[in-house]
Protein backbone atom coordinates (compact mmCIF):
# COMPACT_ATOMS: atom_id res chain seq x y z
CA UNK A 1 0.00 0.00 0.00
CA UNK A 2 1.19 3.37 -0.87
CA UNK A 3 2.15 5.62 1.99
CA UNK A 4 -0.33 8.36 0.77
CA UNK A 5 -3.29 5.66 0.51
CA UNK A 6 -2.62 4.92 4.29
CA UNK A 7 -2.54 8.44 5.03
CA UNK A 8 -6.52 8.73 3.14
CA UNK A 9 -7.26 5.38 5.50
CA UNK A 10 -5.74 7.15 8.90
CA UNK A 11 -7.82 10.06 8.36
CA UNK A 12 -10.80 8.51 7.47
CA UNK A 13 -10.09 6.20 10.92
CA UNK A 14 -9.45 9.05 12.64
CA UNK A 15 -12.59 11.25 11.31
CA UNK A 16 -14.78 7.99 11.77
CA UNK A 17 -13.68 7.81 15.67
CA UNK A 18 -14.20 12.03 16.44
CA UNK A 19 -17.79 11.19 14.75
CA UNK A 20 -18.20 8.58 17.04
CA UNK A 21 -16.89 10.74 20.31
CA UNK A 22 -19.36 13.29 18.95
CA UNK A 23 -22.33 10.82 19.31
CA UNK A 24 -20.97 9.56 22.80
CA UNK A 25 -20.93 12.44 23.85
CA UNK A 26 -24.61 13.67 22.80
CA UNK A 27 -25.72 10.60 24.58
CA UNK A 28 -23.57 11.45 27.70
CA UNK A 29 -25.46 14.75 27.77
CA UNK A 30 -28.60 13.44 27.54
CA UNK A 31 -27.98 10.90 30.70
CA UNK A 32 -26.58 13.53 33.27
CA UNK A 33 -28.64 15.83 35.05
CA UNK A 34 -26.88 18.99 37.46
CA UNK A 35 -27.92 16.90 40.72
CA UNK A 36 -24.77 16.87 42.83
CA UNK A 37 -24.08 13.34 44.24
CA UNK A 38 -25.55 12.47 47.71
CA UNK A 39 -23.48 9.30 49.08
CA UNK A 40 -25.15 7.09 52.28
CA UNK A 41 -23.04 5.82 54.82
CA UNK A 42 -21.79 2.85 52.54
CA UNK A 43 -20.85 5.38 49.83
CA UNK A 44 -24.37 5.06 47.45
CA UNK A 45 -25.60 7.85 45.25
CA UNK A 46 -28.97 8.56 46.56
CA UNK A 47 -29.68 11.95 44.02
CA UNK A 48 -29.70 9.12 41.23
CA UNK A 49 -30.24 5.65 43.18
CA UNK A 50 -27.40 3.99 42.41
CA UNK A 51 -25.95 0.99 44.44
CA UNK A 52 -22.29 1.52 42.86
CA UNK A 53 -20.12 4.33 40.89
CA UNK A 54 -22.65 6.62 39.90
CA UNK A 55 -22.91 6.52 36.24
CA UNK A 56 -23.98 10.10 36.35
CA UNK A 57 -21.17 11.48 38.06
CA UNK A 58 -19.16 9.38 35.64
CA UNK A 59 -20.74 10.87 32.51
CA UNK A 60 -20.57 14.04 34.07
CA UNK A 61 -16.39 13.34 34.59
CA UNK A 62 -15.87 12.04 31.07
CA UNK A 63 -17.91 14.98 29.39
CA UNK A 64 -15.05 17.67 31.48
CA UNK A 65 -12.48 15.41 30.98
CA UNK A 66 -13.13 15.21 27.24
CA UNK A 67 -13.80 19.20 27.32
CA UNK A 68 -10.07 20.27 28.89
CA UNK A 69 -8.85 17.99 26.14
CA UNK A 70 -10.63 20.18 23.56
Amino acid sequence: MHKDDELILSLARIQALTAEVWRLRKLLQRNIDNEPCRLDHHGYCQTHYLEEDCSVAAASAALQSQEKMG
